[in-house]
């Protein structure tokens, strides 16, 4: 059954069109060309950004000469200083924290391994620590600070604000979101990495389409994450994106290369390669991140100087992000790839020739159906610029079901 809305409701998404139109704008708005663009009436746009002004969420910045004949009008940009949000990356093997202003520019930020990885109570200690260090460092007004976002491995529950990952298995499940809300007294949101890593290039217009596109994150796991008429897609529990199921390498001896989900992440590769009788360091299925990052970054290196077997294990990780792409491309009726991640930028040139190969030529029905793949340059910071954007987006971004009573 459907609900209705209310005035305080349209009122409050009119703010965030007119805001997001800005934002996209890059060069600012006049008065004028914000009624043209979204179609509110004069006297609601004045409002809209005299609130917005008001509340130093927008400024002033110079004078645009009218087109034709007609006053000129006065430029209206997103003000940085207006807010900033703290995004908190988690990741099996590392830490990445950030704060950006209402851009999405980071002002300060700190990347490192993961304390404590098995215990979630020390990693949570560890996170108001630095938090409080992060908002000294950037010089952030408390007043000004809007909330923290925190882009965690899945699953979680939307509802009671937890994480089950289960490549930390030392954390069981855990209610992140209340209790650094409690530690830090800060507003949390929380959600998965992937969906976080989405919400990031939307907020910076870091993709091929502004509206429309897949990303395609790879970590300790792999994960993708549609994006449609500027909507990244949460699924109905918020946990979309997984990856388990989807074909892989048609042409890998292994079962395992066969599957997406069990041949991208990184304890995947070097199990991968351990098949194909390779020696890594850490011990044989071990769970410990930094064993695996360790046996990871040497596959990497061998894999760098030319080794056969290492080389053919993320050639093989080509092939599976290639039908992966092409898969999930041609069932969601897509152009443009992401592909981002920490691992991403080493992994590229192992990877890209077959992926490439993989998706040349793409046709659908015998009509050519190109695919675009970019590379994103936001790199390791992707989890973290896109957590602290969980905020901002809550916050600032249009979104339909908020219109609705009781949402």
């Amino acid at each position: 059954m459907g609900r209705g809305s209310n005035l305080p409701r349209v009122g409050g998404f009119n703010r965030a069109v007119v805001l997001e139109a800005i934002r996209h704008s890059g060069d600012g708005l006049t008065r004028a060309q914000l009624g043209r663009i979204t179609g509110l009436a004069p006297q609601t746009v004045s409002n809209v950004t005299r609130e917005l002004l008001e509340q130093r969420l927008i400024q002033e910045t110079g004078i645009v000469a009218p087109g034709g004949r007609g006053r000129p009008g006065v430029a209206l940009t997103l003000n940085p200083a207006g807010g900033y949000a703290v995004g908190i990356h988690i990741d099996p093997s590392a830490l990445g924290i950030a704060v950006v202003d209402l851009t999405g520019e980071v002002v300060a930020e700190n990347y490192g391994p993961l304390p404590s990885p098995q215990d979630s109570a020390a990693v949570i200690a560890h996170l108001r620590h630095e938090v409080e260090r992060m908002e000294r460092e950037a010089s952030v007004p408390r007043e000004r600070l809007l909330g923290i976002g925190v882009a965690a491995p899945g699953p979680i529950d939307d509802a009671a604000g937890t994480v089950s990952p289960p490549l930390l298995p030392g954390w069981g499940t855990v209610p992140l979101r209340d209790l650094l809300a409690r530690r830090t007294g800060l507003d949390v949101v929380l959600d998965k990495d992937v969906t976080a890593v989405a919400k990031a290039h939307l907020w910076t217009g870091e993709s091929p389409d502004p509206a429309n596109f897949l990303v395609f994150y790879l970590g300790a796991g792999a994960a993708i994450s549609p994006v449609i008429a500027g909507q990244v897609v949460r699924g109905t529990t918020g946990n979309a994106g997984e990856t388990m199921h989807l074909p892989g390498d048609p042409r890998s001896a292994s079962p395992r290369g066969r599957i997406l989900g069990t041949s991208l992440g990184e304890r995947e590769l070097v199990a991968h390669a351990r098949e194909l009788g390779m020696t890594l360091p850490g011990a044989v299925d071990s769970w410990d991140p930094h064993e695996i990052e360790e046996g990871f970054t040497d596959l990497l290196d061998r894999a760098g100087r030319g080794e056969a077997t290492a080389t053919e294990v993320f050639a093989s990780a080509g092939r599976v992000l290639g039908a992966a792409a092409l898969a999930v491309a041609e069932l969601l009726d897509m152009s443009a790839i992401v592909i981002t991640g920490p691992r991403w930028a080493a992994m590229r040139p192992l990877c890209e020739p077959e992926l490439q190969r993989m998706i040349a030529d793409h046709t659908l029905h015998g009509q050519p159906r190109p695919l675009t793949v970019h590379t994103s340059s936001l790199g390791e910071r992707a989890g973290t610029v896109g957590a602290a954007c969980l905020v901002l987006d809550r916050l600032f971004s249009p979104t339909p079901a908020t219109l609705l009573i009781g949402k």
